[in-house]
Protein backbone atom coordinates (compact mmCIF):
# COMPACT_ATOMS: atom_id res chain seq x y z
CA UNK A 1 0.00 0.00 0.00
CA UNK A 2 1.21 3.67 -0.67
CA UNK A 3 2.74 5.45 1.98
CA UNK A 4 0.36 8.13 3.24
CA UNK A 5 1.94 11.44 5.31
CA UNK A 6 -0.68 13.35 7.66
CA UNK A 7 0.24 16.65 8.78
CA UNK A 8 -0.87 18.12 11.95
CA UNK A 9 -0.05 22.05 12.56
CA UNK A 10 -0.79 22.88 15.67
CA UNK A 11 -0.95 26.63 17.73
CA UNK A 12 -1.86 27.19 21.39
CA UNK A 13 -4.16 23.89 21.94
CA UNK A 14 -2.51 20.96 24.10
CA UNK A 15 -6.13 19.34 24.63
CA UNK A 16 -7.28 19.33 21.47
CA UNK A 17 -3.73 18.29 19.56
CA UNK A 18 -3.76 15.12 21.71
CA UNK A 19 -7.51 13.75 20.68
CA UNK A 20 -6.44 15.09 16.81
CA UNK A 21 -3.07 12.92 17.28
CA UNK A 22 -5.24 10.14 18.58
CA UNK A 23 -7.57 9.81 15.99
CA UNK A 24 -4.75 9.67 13.15
CA UNK A 25 -2.66 7.04 15.67
CA UNK A 26 -6.22 5.18 15.81
CA UNK A 27 -6.50 5.20 11.49
CA UNK A 28 -7.00 1.29 10.34
CA UNK A 29 -4.76 2.38 7.59
CA UNK A 30 -1.08 0.46 7.96
CA UNK A 31 1.08 2.48 6.16
CA UNK A 32 1.57 5.97 7.45
CA UNK A 33 3.74 8.52 8.92
CA UNK A 34 2.71 11.64 11.00
CA UNK A 35 4.08 15.12 11.20
CA UNK A 36 3.61 17.61 14.15
CA UNK A 37 4.52 21.13 12.86
CA UNK A 38 4.72 23.32 16.03
CA UNK A 39 4.13 26.41 15.51
CA UNK A 40 4.07 27.81 19.18
CA UNK A 41 6.13 30.41 20.64
CA UNK A 42 5.75 29.57 24.29
CA UNK A 43 8.37 27.72 25.24
CA UNK A 44 5.80 25.97 28.12
CA UNK A 45 3.43 24.43 25.58
CA UNK A 46 6.27 23.56 23.53
CA UNK A 47 7.45 21.17 25.67
CA UNK A 48 3.60 19.98 26.56
CA UNK A 49 3.27 19.29 22.79
CA UNK A 50 7.20 17.81 22.97
CA UNK A 51 5.67 15.10 26.20
CA UNK A 52 2.21 14.72 24.59
CA UNK A 53 4.32 13.24 21.64
CA UNK A 54 6.97 11.56 22.96
CA UNK A 55 5.25 7.63 23.29
CA UNK A 56 4.19 7.23 19.47
CA UNK A 57 7.57 6.06 17.89
CA UNK A 58 6.00 7.00 14.46
CA UNK A 59 5.64 11.08 14.82
CA UNK A 60 7.76 13.34 13.26
CA UNK A 61 7.97 16.20 15.45
CA UNK A 62 8.73 20.44 13.73
CA UNK A 63 9.33 22.96 15.15
CA UNK A 64 8.86 26.33 13.62
CA UNK A 65 11.88 28.69 14.84
CA UNK A 66 8.83 31.27 14.53
CA UNK A 67 5.17 31.84 14.30
CA UNK A 68 4.62 31.17 10.44
CA UNK A 69 1.01 30.54 10.94
CA UNK A 70 -1.05 27.78 8.68
CA UNK A 71 -0.29 28.38 5.45
CA UNK A 72 3.75 27.95 5.98
CA UNK A 73 3.58 25.33 8.64
CA UNK A 74 1.58 22.88 6.40
CA UNK A 75 4.34 23.78 3.64
CA UNK A 76 6.92 23.05 6.17
CA UNK A 77 4.87 19.39 6.98
CA UNK A 78 4.78 18.82 3.09
CA UNK A 79 8.66 19.11 2.49
CA UNK A 80 9.21 16.91 4.92
CA UNK A 81 6.45 14.36 4.24
CA UNK A 82 7.90 11.13 2.51
CA UNK A 83 4.43 9.42 1.65
CA UNK A 84 2.35 9.62 -1.85
CA UNK A 85 -0.38 10.95 -0.57
CA UNK A 86 -0.30 13.91 2.11
CA UNK A 87 -3.29 14.67 4.09
CA UNK A 88 -3.70 17.76 6.55
CA UNK A 89 -5.12 17.95 9.80
CA UNK A 90 -6.11 20.79 11.97
CA UNK A 91 -5.33 20.40 16.06
CA UNK A 92 -8.35 20.58 17.16
CA UNK A 93 -10.42 18.20 14.74
CA UNK A 94 -10.63 14.97 14.41
CA UNK A 95 -10.57 11.79 11.66
CA UNK A 96 -12.77 8.83 11.59
CA UNK A 97 -10.90 5.73 12.11
CA UNK A 98 -11.31 4.68 8.24
CA UNK A 99 -10.97 8.16 6.60
CA UNK A 100 -7.48 7.53 5.02
CA UNK A 101 -8.34 3.71 3.83
CA UNK A 102 -11.34 5.03 2.22
CA UNK A 103 -9.52 7.80 0.34
CA UNK A 104 -6.92 6.03 -0.51
CA UNK A 105 -8.96 3.43 -2.08
CA UNK A 106 -11.50 6.41 -3.76
CA UNK A 107 -7.76 7.38 -5.31
CA UNK A 108 -7.09 3.85 -6.36
CA UNK A 109 -10.06 3.23 -8.08
CA UNK A 110 -11.87 6.47 -9.15
CA UNK A 111 -12.74 6.53 -13.03
CA UNK A 112 -11.68 10.30 -13.01
CA UNK A 113 -8.87 11.19 -14.86
CA UNK A 114 -5.88 13.16 -12.85
CA UNK A 115 -7.40 13.58 -9.54
CA UNK A 116 -5.49 15.58 -7.09
CA UNK A 117 -7.35 15.90 -3.86
CA UNK A 118 -10.27 13.54 -2.38
CA UNK A 119 -12.27 14.70 -0.23
CA UNK A 120 -14.81 13.63 2.38
CA UNK A 121 -17.97 14.63 4.31
CA UNK A 122 -17.45 16.55 8.02
CA UNK A 123 -20.04 17.51 10.50
CA UNK A 124 -19.47 20.12 12.75
CA UNK A 125 -19.72 19.63 16.96
CA UNK A 126 -19.27 21.79 19.31
CA UNK A 127 -17.71 21.44 22.60
CA UNK A 128 -20.28 18.93 23.92
CA UNK A 129 -19.97 16.81 21.00
CA UNK A 130 -23.45 17.59 19.57
CA UNK A 131 -24.14 17.89 16.07
CA UNK A 132 -24.37 21.57 14.55
CA UNK A 133 -24.63 20.85 11.23
CA UNK A 134 -23.20 18.43 8.27
CA UNK A 135 -20.85 19.59 5.00
CA UNK A 136 -22.10 16.81 2.56
CA UNK A 137 -20.75 18.09 -0.74
CA UNK A 138 -20.40 15.57 -3.66
CA UNK A 139 -18.47 17.71 -6.35
CA UNK A 140 -16.24 15.21 -8.57
CA UNK A 141 -14.11 16.10 -12.05
CA UNK A 142 -13.52 19.80 -12.89
CA UNK A 143 -14.19 21.90 -9.95
CA UNK A 144 -13.09 25.32 -10.83
CA UNK A 145 -16.19 27.41 -10.75
CA UNK A 146 -17.37 25.12 -7.51
CA UNK A 147 -14.02 25.53 -6.00
CA UNK A 148 -14.90 29.62 -6.63
CA UNK A 149 -18.32 29.15 -5.77
CA UNK A 150 -18.07 28.44 -2.58
CA UNK A 151 -15.45 25.97 -0.50
CA UNK A 152 -15.66 22.72 -1.76
CA UNK A 153 -14.18 21.22 1.84
CA UNK A 154 -11.80 22.08 4.20
CA UNK A 155 -7.99 20.98 4.72
CA UNK A 156 -9.18 18.53 7.18
CA UNK A 157 -11.57 16.53 4.63
CA UNK A 158 -8.92 16.22 2.06
CA UNK A 159 -6.28 13.54 0.94
CA UNK A 160 -3.77 14.74 -1.70
CA UNK A 161 -1.33 13.60 -4.22
CA UNK A 162 1.59 15.29 -2.56
CA UNK A 163 2.98 15.80 -6.40
CA UNK A 164 0.37 17.59 -7.40
CA UNK A 165 0.17 20.30 -3.63
CA UNK A 166 4.28 20.72 -4.48
CA UNK A 167 3.28 21.60 -8.48
CA UNK A 168 1.43 24.45 -7.53
CA UNK A 169 3.95 25.90 -4.77
CA UNK A 170 2.21 24.63 -1.87
CA UNK A 171 -0.40 26.86 0.24
CA UNK A 172 -0.57 30.34 -0.47
CA UNK A 173 0.80 32.65 2.44
CA UNK A 174 -2.67 34.52 2.97
CA UNK A 175 -4.63 35.65 5.83
CA UNK A 176 -7.38 33.08 5.18
CA UNK A 177 -9.20 31.02 3.19
CA UNK A 178 -5.98 29.05 2.38
CA UNK A 179 -7.90 26.14 1.54
CA UNK A 180 -10.12 27.89 -0.54
CA UNK A 181 -7.03 29.21 -2.51
CA UNK A 182 -5.43 25.82 -2.62
CA UNK A 183 -7.96 24.23 -4.15
CA UNK A 184 -8.14 26.73 -6.33
CA UNK A 185 -4.52 26.37 -7.75
CA UNK A 186 -5.38 23.07 -7.89
CA UNK A 187 -7.99 23.31 -10.41
CA UNK A 188 -6.30 26.12 -12.40
CA UNK A 189 -3.37 23.64 -12.55
CA UNK A 190 -5.92 21.40 -14.52
CA UNK A 191 -6.20 18.62 -11.88
CA UNK A 192 -10.16 16.91 -10.56
CA UNK A 193 -11.41 15.99 -7.43
CA UNK A 194 -13.09 13.16 -6.03
CA UNK A 195 -14.99 12.41 -2.94
CA UNK A 196 -16.04 9.61 -0.53
CA UNK A 197 -19.56 10.62 0.36
CA UNK A 198 -19.31 9.59 3.68
CA UNK A 199 -18.84 11.58 7.25
CA UNK A 200 -15.00 10.54 7.97
CA UNK A 201 -13.71 13.93 10.07
CA UNK A 202 -15.84 16.17 12.66
CA UNK A 203 -14.76 19.22 12.71
CA UNK A 204 -14.84 21.47 16.08
CA UNK A 205 -16.35 24.95 16.72
CA UNK A 206 -14.91 25.86 19.64
CA UNK A 207 -15.85 29.91 19.92
CA UNK A 208 -18.25 31.89 17.73
CA UNK A 209 -15.46 34.25 16.65
CA UNK A 210 -14.12 30.47 14.75
CA UNK A 211 -17.74 30.40 13.81
CA UNK A 212 -18.57 33.50 12.20
CA UNK A 213 -15.05 34.57 10.72
CA UNK A 214 -15.15 38.01 11.94
CA UNK A 215 -12.25 39.98 12.34
CA UNK A 216 -9.83 41.81 9.93
CA UNK A 217 -7.67 39.27 8.63
CA UNK A 218 -10.82 37.19 7.53
CA UNK A 219 -12.13 39.97 5.58
CA UNK A 220 -8.58 40.93 4.07
CA UNK A 221 -8.29 37.29 3.00
CA UNK A 222 -11.81 37.56 1.65
CA UNK A 223 -10.55 40.82 -0.55
CA UNK A 224 -7.30 38.99 -1.91
CA UNK A 225 -9.02 35.85 -2.99
CA UNK A 226 -11.77 37.63 -4.97
CA UNK A 227 -9.24 39.44 -6.51
CA UNK A 228 -7.56 36.15 -7.04
CA UNK A 229 -10.90 34.70 -8.71
CA UNK A 230 -11.56 38.08 -11.01
CA UNK A 231 -7.74 37.45 -12.42
CA UNK A 232 -9.36 34.28 -13.35
CA UNK A 233 -13.11 35.28 -14.91
CA UNK A 234 -12.35 34.60 -18.26
CA UNK A 235 -12.26 31.15 -17.50
CA UNK A 236 -16.24 30.94 -16.59
CA UNK A 237 -19.53 31.87 -18.06
CA UNK A 238 -21.31 34.88 -17.64
CA UNK A 239 -23.66 33.32 -15.60
CA UNK A 240 -20.95 31.18 -13.57
CA UNK A 241 -19.12 34.76 -12.71
CA UNK A 242 -22.18 36.69 -11.50
CA UNK A 243 -22.81 34.00 -9.09
CA UNK A 244 -18.74 33.45 -8.20
CA UNK A 245 -19.24 37.95 -7.53
CA UNK A 246 -21.93 37.58 -5.88
CA UNK A 247 -21.28 35.04 -3.29
CA UNK A 248 -17.70 36.67 -2.41
CA UNK A 249 -19.36 39.97 -2.25
CA UNK A 250 -21.89 38.53 0.26
CA UNK A 251 -19.22 37.43 2.20
CA UNK A 252 -17.51 40.77 1.87
CA UNK A 253 -20.12 42.30 2.78
CA UNK A 254 -21.23 40.63 5.93
CA UNK A 255 -17.94 41.01 7.48
CA UNK A 256 -17.64 44.51 6.49
CA UNK A 257 -20.88 45.36 8.73
CA UNK A 258 -19.83 43.41 11.51
CA UNK A 259 -16.80 45.66 11.82
CA UNK A 260 -18.83 48.63 11.28
CA UNK A 261 -16.99 49.61 8.02
CA UNK A 262 -20.38 51.36 6.86
CA UNK A 263 -18.97 52.87 3.87
CA UNK A 264 -17.17 50.28 2.17
CA UNK A 265 -20.18 47.69 3.20
CA UNK A 266 -22.49 50.09 1.31
CA UNK A 267 -20.18 49.70 -1.92
CA UNK A 268 -20.30 46.03 -1.51
CA UNK A 269 -24.32 46.34 -0.91
CA UNK A 270 -24.59 48.18 -4.73
CA UNK A 271 -21.97 45.28 -6.08
CA UNK A 272 -24.68 42.76 -4.08
CA UNK A 273 -27.97 44.85 -6.11
CA UNK A 274 -25.92 44.72 -9.70
CA UNK A 275 -25.66 40.80 -9.29
CA UNK A 276 -29.43 40.32 -9.06
CA UNK A 277 -29.45 37.33 -7.01
CA UNK A 278 -31.02 36.91 -3.85
CA UNK A 279 -30.86 40.50 -3.08
CA UNK A 280 -33.26 41.05 -0.33
CA UNK A 281 -32.51 37.59 1.60
CA UNK A 282 -28.85 39.69 1.93
CA UNK A 283 -30.64 42.28 3.58
CA UNK A 284 -32.33 39.49 5.87
CA UNK A 285 -29.68 37.29 6.57
CA UNK A 286 -27.56 40.46 7.74
CA UNK A 287 -29.95 41.43 10.24
CA UNK A 288 -30.02 38.12 11.57
CA UNK A 289 -26.57 37.89 11.36
CA UNK A 290 -26.54 34.22 11.79
CA UNK A 291 -23.28 32.29 13.18
CA UNK A 292 -22.10 30.39 10.75
CA UNK A 293 -22.79 32.83 7.57
CA UNK A 294 -19.29 33.04 7.11
CA UNK A 295 -17.94 29.75 5.24
CA UNK A 296 -15.75 28.06 7.80
CA UNK A 297 -11.90 28.53 7.71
Amino acid sequence: MEKVSVVITTYKRTKELHRAIQSVTKQNYPNMELIVVDDNTNSEISKLVREMIAPYHNIVYLKNKVNMGGALSRNAGLKAASGKYIAFLDDDDMYIPDKIWKQVECFENTEIENVGVVYCHTIAVDKEGRVIESYEKNVRGEFLFESMAETVAATSQWLCLKEAIEKIGGFKDVPSKQDTTLLLDLALAGYRIDVVPEILTKYYELDIERISGVSPKNLKGELMLREYMRSHYSLLTKTQIRQVEYNITFRIYYLQVRLKEYADAAESLVLLWKCHINFFATLIMTVKHPARVILRK
